[in-house]
C-alpha cells in the first residue's frame, strides 16, 4: 500500500503541484509585463498630451539663469580650429510644407524686403580627429533665402489666418525627440554670431536701430551676420566658409579688416525661441575700443542696422551686469558667455562666481 502511495506522489502530485507553480510564475510574469507595457503607453501618450515640456528641453544655464539656449558643439573654453570645420553643401532645396509654402509666397508677391540667398542646417556631427584627439566639426547645409527665413523662424509663433492651422511653434516643434536634430526647412538663416576683443580688453557691443526688421532697439554683440553662400563661398570645401563669415561680418559691422588666425570658432548652439542655429566666435584685434571708434566714424557697411557702439570689459563682473538683462537677447548672452569661458578657462570658477553675484542681487 506504501508503494502504491509513493507511486502516486511521483507520477502524479509532484507533476501536478509543479504545472501548478509555473502556471502561477508566468502569470505573475505576465501581469507584470502588462503592466510594464501599459506604463510605457501612458508615458508615450503623456509625451504627446504634453510635447513642450520644458524639463524635457535640455536648457543650457549661465549661472543659475535658465536660457532658451540649447548647447550643441563646444565648450567655451578651447576654439575649434578652421582646418577641423568641414563644411558642406547639398544638392537639394528646401522643401517646405503647404501652409508655409503659401506665407513666403505671399512674402515674396509683397516685395516688402529685399531677398538675399541664406542656408539651412541639414545635419551636423561633432567628433575627434584620429590623429590629435581634437574636436572635429562636420557641417551639412542646404540652399534657403530671407524670404524663408521670414515666413518661418521670424514668425513661429503667429497663427495662420482664419486659424486653419497652429503656429509653426505649436505645429512642428512638438514631439521632437532629439532637439540636437535640425529640422531642416525650419533651421534657417544660420548665421555667426561674434564678440570682438580690443587689445585694451574690452567686448564691442552694439545696439540695433528701431526700424530693423529683427528684434529692434535690443543691444547684441559685436558681429550677427547670416552665412552667405555666395559671398562666404570656399575654395576647398563645397559648403561656406564658416571663418570668412566671420570675418566678413567684422568687416561690415565693426568697419575692421581681420586675418584668419583673429578668429576663434567656440561652438555650435541652438536659439529654441527663434529656431535659430548659429556659430559662436570671438574675434581679437590689435585696435583699441577708441580706434575702432574712429574707424567707424567714416561709415560701417552694417550701420542701417546699428544705431551706436558701447563697450564693456572683459571680466565676469562686467558680463554679470549683462546677463540679467531683457533687451539682449539670449544668443547675445551665449556668445558673452563663451567668449568670458575662453578668457578664464575655468568653468567652474565663472560658473560659482556668476551665481554668487545673482544671489547677491536678488
Amino acid at each position: 500500500m506504501s508503494a502504491i502511495f509513493s507511486n502516486f506522489i511521483t507520477i502524479i502530485l509532484i507533476p501536478v503541484i509543479i504545472t501548478i507553480i509555473c502556471s502561477l510564475f508566468f502569470l505573475y510574469k505576465g501581469d507584470a509585463i502588462k503592466k510594464k507595457r501599459a506604463i510605457h503607453l501612458k508615458r508615450k501618450e503623456t509625451k504627446k498630451e504634453h510635447p513642450h515640456n520644458e524639463g524635457d528641453i535640455p536648457f543650457a544655464y549661465i549661472g543659475n539663469q535658465k536660457t532658451s539656449i540649447i548647447s550643441c558643439v563646444g565648450t567655451g573654453t578651447e576654439r575649434i580650429r578652421s582646418k577641423h570645420i568641414t563644411s558642406l553643401l547639398r544638392h537639394e532645396a528646401i522643401t517646405l510644407p503647404e501652409q508655409l509654402t503659401q506665407r513666403r509666397e505671399q512674402i515674396e508677391q509683397s516685395r516688402a524686403m529685399y531677398n538675399t540667398k541664406q542656408v539651412a542646417l541639414h545635419s551636423f556631427k561633432d567628433s575627434k580627429t584620429d590623429y590629435d584627439e581634437q574636436q572635429h566639426l562636420t557641417l551639412q547645409f542646404v540652399m534657403s533665402d530671407y524670404y524663408t527665413y521670414q515666413a518661418t523662424n521670424a514668425q513661429l509663433d503667429k497663427p495662420f489666418p482664419n486659424n486653419t492651422y497652429p503656429s509653426i511653434r505649436s505645429g512642428f516643434l512638438q514631439g521632437v525627440d532629439d532637439w540636437r536634430k535640425p529640422i531642416p526647412f525650419l533651421a534657417n538663416g544660420v548665421g555667426v554670431i561674434g564678440t570682438v576683443i580690443t587689445s585694451d580688453h574690452q567686448v564691442i557691443l552694439t545696439k540695433r536701430n528701431s526700424h530693423t526688421g529683427v528684434r529692434p532697439g535690443e543691444w547684441d554683440v559685436s558681429v550677427v551676420e547670416a552665412i552667405d553662400p555666395v559671398a562666404d563661398r570656399s575654395s576647398t570645401q563645397s559648403g561656406p566658409d564658416i571663418v570668412q563669415s566671420v570675418i566678413r561680418g567684422v568687416e561690415q559691422e565693426v568697419g575692421l579688416q581681420i586675418d584668419p588666425d583673429q578668429v576663434h570658432i567656440l561652438g555650435l548652439a541652438l536659439d529654441m525661441k527663434y529656431y535659430q542655429w548659429n556659430l559662436f566666435a570671438t574675434i581679437k584685434v590689435e585696435e583699441t575700443f577708441q580706434e575702432v571708434i574712429q574707424v567707424n566714424s567714416a561709415g560701417v557697411h552694417g550701420s542701417n542696422e546699428i544705431d551706436r557702439y558701447h563697450r564693456a570689459d572683459v571680466s565676469i563682473e562686467s558680463f554679470a551686469e549683462l546677463f540679467p538683462r531683457d533687451d539682449i537677447w539670449d544668443t547675445g548672452k551665449w556668445a558673452l558667455y563663451w567668449t568670458l569661458l575662453y578668457e578664464e578657462k575655468q568653468r567652474s570658477r565663472v560658473h560659482k562666481e556668476l551665481v554668487r553675484i545673482f544671489k547677491k542681487k536678488g
